[in-house]
């Protein structure tokens, strides 16, 4: 899977696929907020039927210039993406960490997920807290 992430990463870098992406998202949608939340979205869906690492691989060159060109901080952008995908690993289908979490517990897969729901609504609010308040990642930085 790394290795198809890292050749399908080189292809839409070097086509300028990922610049034609990001020049539509930006140009598509105008306001701040209705591009945070696609971004959010976007790494949400990705999080939840993929790994984490050929996520970051695969959407890192495609994303991050749209977040620089609505002027955010790529640290900002960075923790936005590892949020999201923690979310994705508690999430079906893929859900690595309930699988995890199922066999050390011997809790059938569905009735864990139901019980991460409470867990997951808190897990959101805490992303969009993140996302439009930087001060939260970034009051390390300076």
């Amino acid at each position: 899977i790394l290795g198809a992430a890292t050749a399908f990463t080189r292809v839409v870098t070097l086509s300028g696929y990922a610049t034609e992406i990001s020049n539509f998202i930006l140009s598509s949608y105008t306001g701040k907020v209705g591009i945070l939340l696609l971004l959010n979205l976007i790494m949400l869906i990705f999080g939840a039927v993929m790994d984490n690492i050929p996520n970051i691989m695969l959407l890192t060159p495609v994303l991050l210039p749209v977040a620089t060109g609505i002027g955010m901080d790529p640290i900002h952008f960075g923790i936005i993406m590892t949020a999201n995908l923690a979310i994705g690993m508690v999430t079906p289908p893929v859900g690595v960490n309930l699988y995890v979490g199922s066999g050390m517990s011997n809790i059938p897969i569905l009735k864990l997920a139901k019980a991460t729901i409470p867990f997951l609504l808190t897990f959101v609010i805490s992303l969009l807290a993140i996302t439009f308040i930087p001060g939260i990642s970034l009051w390390l930085v300076g």
